[in-house]
């Protein structure tokens, strides 16, 4: 949770320049002080981190719209797309073990289209008792040029907890490699992460 606790000091310094800000531009540079002052309160409004109820079942890994939803023979799988004022922090759909973390660059071309060669962060969970395994693949779009991942390779993790979180908007795929799974959602919903049950287990 190291880098989890760096966007918190990302935060502060973000108070503090805008306190010098006010100290420095208020009486001669009004204009420039508004700009300033507009583009931190974008960025704080931006890497907001609300608490959240989690709900049951498995919950969704990122806020925004349901893109792609299907269940074919290598599992459930869902797409969601995250625009610019969706709180961007990710969560874990169930409990698990992160099994391995792989980064790969990559271009960085809308979200919304093709997205098959733009930057991402892969996640392989495994839930010990539903002897399932899952994938989470963070990905980085046209403004998005960071992925700050919040776990590590090994680490237990509970459903809802923070996995990481992709600066700017972009889009998050979760595989469910088990076709026992009943999706609780349909694609154009809005869904949260964390708060929102987007499918359940048949057995």
């Amino acid at each position: 949770m190291d880098n989890y606790k760096k966007i918190g000091t990302i935060k502060t310094i973000f108070i503090i320049i805008t306190a010098i800000s006010l100290a420095i531009f208020v009486l001669k540079k009004e204009d420039l002080l508004i700009i300033i002052i507009l583009i931190l309160i974008f960025l704080l409004y931006f890497m907001r981190d609300p608490e959240r109820d989690i709900a049951d079942g498995i919950v969704s890994p990122a806020d925004g719209i349901v893109t792609d939803l299907r269940i074919d023979k290598d599992g459930a799988y869902i797409s969601i797309f995250m625009n610019i004022h969706n709180v961007h922090i990710n969560r874990a759909p169930i409990s698990c073990t992160v099994i391995q973390m792989k980064h790969m660059d990559g271009t960085h071309y809308p979200a919304y289209g093709d997205w098959s060669n733009n930057e991402r962060m892969i996640y392989k969970l495994f839930n010990k008792e539903k002897n399932i395994e899952l994938e989470i693949t963070e990905i980085a779009g046209i403004v998005a040029r960071r992925i700050i991942p919040f776990i590590n390779t090994g680490q237990n993790i509970t459903k809802g907890e923070r996995i990481g979180m992709i600066l700017f908007g972009s889009r998050v795929n979760l595989i469910v490699k088990h076709t026992s799974i009943k999706w609780c959602v349909d694609v154009g919903d809005t869904v949260m992460a964390g708060s929102s049950k987007i499918a359940e287990f048949k057995f």
